[in-house]
């Protein structure tokens, strides 16, 4: 994708999920100017930025760009670089509040319980699980849920900050506290949540020096920012996710055991998509979403046949890709299989079983494909790619076994 000509766009609006009119291309894939300038065109660029799933973009550069890029990137000082996106922009979902969040899945029901007795009170609330189950959805919803619900929620991913630029980002700087620095100062992160919500996401990842600073600003109840010697009081409430064991962290010396019994106020434990039981109701739930107020697309039943025997190793980020690939792929109202996109098939499970539960044990693998191929072939709409793709075999295989069949 060409974000210098698809910007504006309806189709790319619905592969990021906003409205990308007005947003620069930093807002949108979260890298600072510099280093995209740094990036050759028609290489590839990996990115997540505002998508919060991975996407990949094609950059073609102005002829004056303008902007001298240094022969070695990496070389670049705190006073070279633009502030980097590290808060992540507020998705439509960010309404919700935790009863919301229930579509009848008992562990995330049992979350909710778990949270919402506490969203009151001045415990720390540590989410876990894996990339992509939803940690982020849930702090927001907690917050909403909240007394502080009318303030703001400042939401920092502590895997993305550049460790030169962690602690002014943070705690905030004056003027002249570095080389390079704002010359009216920043108040730092930490500061903009006074009143609301702070939510550390990824704080497995946060450097050990920053987590002694944070551990301060905790007992202490104020941050002082670089340069200076004068403290100033804040009242945040505090929210943490992280897809590592912190625990496993404090064993290996990668987190500090201090900080984490500040943070581990109550833990609640968020399931892996595959692990959940309200599969469909999320499909149904993300579809309104991404229809942004217009209808949304419907979904055949055999295509939630399909989704509910896959693996989901991306979880809610990566159904969220694909119901939003679909539905841009998607010509009619209904989503259908042959809407969805080659990779979904890439991770799917258990295809043989779920297309004949009934073949007995022991039977062959000869026995196996001459019973489930049919089946397949006709579930794939005749796709040949897309039956290759699942069963592992080459085109020319399958070709082969439907001659066979005497299907093709």
């Amino acid at each position: 994708m060409n974000l210098a000509n698809r910007c504006c766009e309806p189709t790319s609006d619905l592969l990021i999920g906003c409205e990308l009119k007005g947003l620069s291309i930093e807002d949108i894939t979260g890298i600072a100017k510099l280093q995209l300038s740094a990036h050759p065109e028609r290489v590839v660029l990996p990115f997540v930025g505002i998508a919060n799933y991975r996407l990949f973009a094609a950059l073609r550069h102005p002829v004056n760009r303008g902007i001298k890029v240094p022969s070695s990137f990496k070389s670049v000082t705190p006073s070279q670089t633009e502030k980097p996106n590290l808060r992540k922009v507020s998705k439509p979902i960010s309404h919700y509040r935790l009863d919301d969040l229930d579509l009848g899945d008992k562990q995330i029901k049992r979350a909710i319980v778990q949270a919402s007795s506490i969203v009151n009170s001045d415990i720390p609330l540590l989410i876990q699980g894996e990339t992509g189950s939803g940690k982020e959805i849930f702090a927001q919803a907690f917050h909403r849920s909240s007394e502080r619900a009318k303030s703001s929620l400042v939401a920092v991913n502590c895997a993305a900050i550049p460790s030169e630029l962690v602690e002014s980002e943070l705690f905030g700087y004056v003027r002249g506290a570095f080389t390079g620095a704002n010359n009216k100062g920043s108040s730092g992160y930490i500061r903009e949540a006074h009143g609301g919500t702070l939510f550390l996401d990824e704080i497995g990842d946060m450097p050990l020096r920053v987590q002694a600073r944070l551990l301060r600003v905790l007992q202490e109840k104020s941050v002082t920012p670089l340069g200076t010697t004068e403290s100033y009081s804040v009242d945040f409430r505090l929210v943490c996710a992280t897809h590592h064991s912190l625990r496993e962290g404090v064993k290996n010396k990668t987190f500090r055991e201090d900080l984490y019994y500040r943070v581990n106020g109550l833990t609640v434990f968020l399931p892996s998509l595959r692990n959940r039981s309200d599969l469909t109701e999320l499909v149904k739930l993300i579809l309104i979403e991404q229809s942004q107020g217009g209808s949304p697309k419907a979904i055949n039943e055999d295509v939630l046949n399909l989704m509910n025997s896959h693996r989901w190793p991306g979880n809610l980020r990566q159904l969220a890709n694909v119901l939003r690939v679909s539905s841009a792929l998607a010509e009619q109202d209904e989503i259908h299989i042959n809407d969805l996109p080659d990779d979904f098939y890439f991770d799917l499970e258990g295809i043989n079983e779920v297309l004949d539960p009934e073949i007995p044990d022991g039977h062959s693998a000869e026995q196996d494909w001459r019973q489930s191929l049919p089946d397949l072939y006709q579930a794939m709409e005749q796709n040949i790619t897309k039956v290759a793709n699942i069963m592992g075999v080459s085109r020319n295989t399958i070709y082969k076994r439907l001659k066979e069949l005497g299907i093709k």
